[in-house]
């Protein structure tokens, strides 16, 4: 099946801004990725309750860090084009692991969604859902989650229909980060040996999102054309066009009502 862009959002919501260990104040990150890289719908999530990197957003900066999203998604919603509020959280994280329960208080926010990473065990996964419990109305998904790596595809097949119940997506991620060394001369992008999972989590209805994980490297706001790429090139882009379906009826209608 030959990809073609023709009708489909260009999305990336995986992107680090300042406020946690990205290299762009928000607003510049917010219009390279429009402006330069034709992005239809971007979205930062930096760092929320983590130890793992100096700078981080946490309760009290969460209003701030929201509004200065806001402003530029009010000025790019006249050009038909989509900012989104995220948060990125650190299931390893011990500040978040000591205060889950305040999380609730995301709920009441003007966060458009989260993503989760460090799902390297059961008992983290186990943690995605009950924070899906905790803050049931919004959209929350798995960042670069190199799942091979961690489950196998038996294991992962029987934690489908949790993720789907619950309306967990999960993230194919591009830019230079997912990058691994395959060979002395050889690096790949890790989603690439993820296929087999992807093929089961789709076949069964999952949701697929695209983000790039852009931290230091501001091209990779660019690169999220190589996982629409991978899915039309390997016969499953339903996983996407799911997820933008989601996306319009769950965020996007919402902004433009």
């Amino acid at each position: 099946m030959e990809f073609d862009f023709k009708d489909i959002l260009k999305i990336n919501l995986h992107n680090h801004s300042t406020m946690s260990d990205g290299t762009l104040i928000i607003p510049a990150m917010i219009g390279v990725g429009i402006e330069e890289y034709g992005l239809d719908v971007i979205g930062v999530t930096d760092h929320f309750m983590t130890e793992k990197v100096g700078s981080v957003v946490d309760f009290d900066s969460l209003p701030k860090y929201i509004e200065t999203i806001m402003e530029r998604a009010e000025f790019y919603r006249e050009k038909g084009k989509y900012v989104l509020a995220g948060i990125e959280l650190d299931l390893t994280s011990e500040l978040l692991l000591n205060d889950m329960q305040r999380l609730a208080e995301l709920n009441n926010t003007d966060l458009d969604y989260l993503i989760v990473e460090g799902v390297m065990t059961k008992k983290c996964y186990d943690r995605v859902i009950k924070i899906r419990e905790i803050i049931p109305d919004k959209p929350i998904g798995f960042a670069h989650w190199n799942i091979r790596e961690r489950f196998s595809l038996e294991t992962f097949c029987d934690m489908i229909p949790e993720i789907i119940e619950n309306n967990l997506f999960i993230e194919v991620t591009t830019g230079s980060k997912s990058m691994v060394q395959e060979h002395k001369d050889k690096w790949v992008h890790y989603f690439e040996s993820n296929i087999a999972y992807y093929r089961e989590f789709v076949k069964c209805g999952g949701m697929i999102s695209l983000g790039t994980d852009t931290h230091f490297r501001i091209s990779d706001l660019g690169d999220f054309d190589k996982g629409y790429k991978f899915f039309w090139n390997n016969d499953i882009p339903d996983g996407v066009i799911r997820f933008l379906n989601y996306l319009k009826t769950e965020i996007l209608n919402e902004k433009t009502g």
